[in-house]
């Protein structure tokens, strides 16, 4: 038997947001979590590379006051680049607090490295947790930060679906660990 959970624990969205997303709009919540991811994930690359860096010059036997100051010019323009990509992406992408609204039954392939999803036209990557939050034969609307092509939000949708994918279902047989199998449908 496969363990879903729910939309909202699995996306992180609640009853706020989800009206918000309605109307065309991304919540200030939703807003805060993707700036702050964004600023999270900004600073672990930078981190690593800052990290990577230093341990090249600290292997280096012989190093002129010079080379240093080239690397750590190198060093600072990585991370500003970092910092651009990913602050100033993000930040235009959220300014504008509009979500995207896709109507439709998603068409999953599943597995365990992650999973695709297509739905009215659009392919989003999903982690098979995300993934397992969506159920066979069901149509959902989708709120979608369209530059990010993030899912903020996800809601079954009751009536017919107005963008309903014409693509098959599918179905992935993969083991797991106790050496049985294990079907996902979607």
């Amino acid at each position: 038997m496969i363990e879903r959970l729910s939309p909202d624990h699995v996306f992180g969205f609640n009853e706020q947001d989800i009206e918000e997303n309605r109307r065309g709009k991304l919540s200030e919540r939703q807003a805060g979590i993707i700036r702050s991811e964004g600023f999270r994930t900004a600073l672990v690359i930078c981190g690593i590379i800052i990290g990577i860096v230093l341990l090249a010059v600290v292997s280096t036997q012989s190093v002129q006051g010079g080379e240093i100051q080239c690397v750590g010019g190198l060093m600072f323009m990585i991370v500003l680049y970092v910092f651009y990509h990913y602050i100033i992406r993000i930040e235009a992408a959220v300014r504008p607090r509009t979500v995207q609204a896709l109507t439709g039954q998603p068409t999953l392939i599943v597995n365990p490295n992650g999973s695709i999803m297509t739905i009215s036209g659009q392919i989003f990557k999903l982690s098979l947790s995300e993934a397992r939050a969506f159920r066979p034969d069901t149509a959902y609307t989708l709120y979608i930060v369209p530059a990010l092509r993030r899912i903020v939000a996800v809601e079954s949708y009751s009536g017919e679906a107005r963008h309903a994918d014409p693509l098959p279902l599918v179905e992935i047989t993969m083991p797991t660990d106790d050496s049985g199998s294990e079907t996902l449908r979607a």
